[in-house]
């Protein structure tokens, strides 16, 4: 993707999807269909859960498109038997816009802490 002469950045490097091997393989399984077959390293990085949360704040331009999540646990109601998901959102994530995306079965923890809980 880089010319000769051009300056080594993310946006520059990329790499080419063969036809044959693990990555269409697996693309096809998960029923993903696209006709690009080369990507820059910058979308490959920006789009991958457990790089994500560095790749932006590395680069603060691009918004975070996963959640951040710290204290999460699986909670198991004594009375009931019930078992739920809860966990905290870290601080400094644009709670609004994730809140906004959340499914409905998600509901805010009590007290107003940045997390979610769902049954």
């Amino acid at each position: 993707m880089r010319a000769p002469n051009s300056k080594i950045v993310l946006s520059n490097e990329g790499i080419r999807i063969l036809n044959r091997g693990i990555t269409p393989a697996l693309s096809n399984y998960l029923g993903e269909t696209t006709v690009a077959t080369v990507h820059s390293l910058e979308d490959v990085l920006y789009n991958i859960v457990c790089i994500h949360r560095t790749y932006c704040l590395s680069y603060p331009r691009k918004p975070e498109i996963f959640l951040p999540l710290r204290e999460a646990e699986f909670v198991r109601e004594p009375t009931s038997g019930e078992v739920r998901f809860r966990a905290l959102a870290v601080s400094d994530v644009d709670w609004q816009m994730f809140r906004r995306a959340l499914p409905g079965v998600f509901q805010p923890l009590p007290g107003g802490a940045h997390g979610v809980s769902q049954n």
